[in-house]
């Protein structure tokens, strides 16, 4: 039997009986029977669809036991809605299919077992009902629409394995909801699935999970902890906005797109971007404004408008080779960012992409041919960079000096000049000589040479001797060489 077991208190009060013939497609093939407070369902076959209410809707408010007995194989569409004095449900064995708002408003259930019988579970089934507590049985294969909205109690779920699917708004606005348990089979999550869900405070999204509405887990903002699945391929619209308890969180490479608004203002202090990504959509981490640092990995091709704007604890923004586009407003706002090294690979530098961003101090551009920028709405504009300093590659220092914008810096030297100002290292000695560079360091240890950006180009075991590096296809640019012994120089290749 399937039970919701509640209070029994005033189960048993004595009025007159009354029958009601509620069978499809013979009608008398099921029969509803009230006695007292108690609703008695039995027969064989299906309950009746209600388009409105069902026949015993007039005492609705007496009602507070439902006992659906063996036989009958369905709980018809609006069966209970709004039987608010309902406190103790028992189902049989044989129901497969519960209606659409069949327990809707029926705010006196607290305890809900769906049975193993049922494969079928209508939208809205027990939408603002009392539900504290939900067991659901072996035979669901997807939770429908809308079917536990704003279900104000329910604190826990536990979603088994045999559910594959969470349809739109289901678990939406159960702002009691603190801890959730996806099944291993779970492959969808829809829109608004569980959005406003106040209280929750982890989740963990299963390697099966291929696909999550927009717009989710909004509104989640007690949540603390995060774990992205790795067939995940996308974040949707707003799909982790205003989760502000939120601080740090692993993207995975699997996720192709981080979407509009994906974490806008979430409490995000730390994020990382695996290799992967390809696209941080508009405002995907706008108004995080905890975030302190951004590692942009070189699979991101693209990242659009206003994507981190606001950010404006924000200090440390580094980027990789292979990003093409730094859209509108990008970064607008970012009042703490104080460098940027814009990659070589970047075409594009949007509209007001580091408006405002008033600390900065010093830009290096490692494209040999300057981007277009609009003087009337700068990239920089709200920036006196007329105190600034950019770094350009050598041979297009004059090419800088004569392009819109990017002119107006106060001092443009070449990438060369920013190398040399490092102070050289008592323990390794670097030269270039003949498109070669030697690595003499005083220690045997690891050494690594990375481009500018930060992308690794090198790395060699040294036991002795020099390590000699082809550098004939860095020309015009400037290079890291870090030991493992804690040392770092910086080299113009020239």
């Amino acid at each position: 039997m399937f039970a919701i077991l509640l209070s029994l208190s005033g189960i048993g009060s004595s009025t007159a009986q009354t029958t009601w013939n509620c069978g499809s497609p013979n009608v008398a093939d099921v029969v509803a029977t009230l006695d007292g407070d108690t609703l008695t369902v039995s027969g064989k076959g299906f309950m009746q669809n209600f388009t409105l209410n069902a026949p015993w809707y007039d005492s609705r408010n007496s009602i507070r036991a439902v006992k659906v007995l063996n036989g009958v194989t369905s709980i018809g569409n609006n069966a209970f809605k709004n039987c608010i004095g309902i406190t103790y449900v028992s189902i049989g064995n044989d129901v497969q299919t519960i209606g659409s708002w069949a327990f809707m408003d029926c705010s006196g259930l607290t305890d809900i077992v769906i049975p193993n019988s049922v494969t079928s579970l209508g939208q809205y089934a027990f939408q603002n009902s009392g539900v504290i507590s939900l067991t659901i049985g072996t035979s669901l294969k997807n939770i429908s629409a809308s079917a536990f909205f704003n279900c104000k109690r329910l604190a826990d779920l536990t979603v088994p394995d045999n559910v594959t699917g969470i349809e739109d708004r289901a678990f939406m606005g159960c702002e009691a909801l603190i801890s959730v348990n996806f099944g291993n089979n779970l492959y969808q999550i829809g829109f608004s699935a569980f959005d406003g869900c106040s209280n929750l405070t982890s989740l963990i999204i299963p390697n099966s999970v291929t696909s999550i509405g927009n717009t989710a887990f909004n509104r989640c903002s007690s949540l603390e902890s995060l774990t992205i699945g790795n067939q995940l391929t996308s974040i949707g619209l707003l799909t982790f906005a205003y989760t502000t308890n939120l601080k740090s969180v692993t993207i995975p490479g699997n996720v192709k797109t981080i979407g509009k608004s994906a974490f806008f203002y979430s409490g995000l202090e730390s994020v990382i971007l695996e290799n992967g990504i390809t696209k941080i959509d508009e405002s995907a981490f706008s108004g995080c404004a905890n975030l302190t640092s951004v590692a942009v990995p070189n699979s991101v091709l693209t990242i659009e408008y206003s994507a981190f704007s606001d950010c404006e604890n924000l200090v440390s923004v580094s980027f990789e080779d292979g990003l093409t586009i730094i859209g509108n407003q990008c970064f607008i706002r970012c009042k703490n960012l104080t460098s940027i090294t814009i990659p070589k690979t970047v075409t594009v530098v949007g509209q007001s992409s580091f408006s405002f961003c008033v600390n900065i101090t010093k830009v290096t551009n490692l494209n040999p041919v300057p981007q277009s920028l609009n003087e009337n709405l700068s990239a920089f504009s709200g920036v006196d960079i007329s105190k600034d300093t950019l770094y350009v590659p050598d041979a297009s220092v004059d090419a800088y000096k004569q392009s819109p914008v990017w002119k107006d810096f106060g001092k443009i030297l070449p990438l060369s000049a920013s190398a040399n100002t490092d102070v050289p290292s008592s323990k390794a000695v670097t030269y270039i000589y003949d498109n070669r560079l030697y690595i003499s360091s005083i220690f045997a240890e690891d050494i690594s040479v990375y481009s500018l950006s930060g992308s690794l180009i090198y790395n060699t075991k040294k036991e002795t001797g020099d390590i000699v590096f082809d550098i004939a296809r860095a020309l015009g640019q400037v290079l890291i060489v870090k030991g493992s012994s804690g040392w770092s120089k910086k080299v113009a290749v020239q």
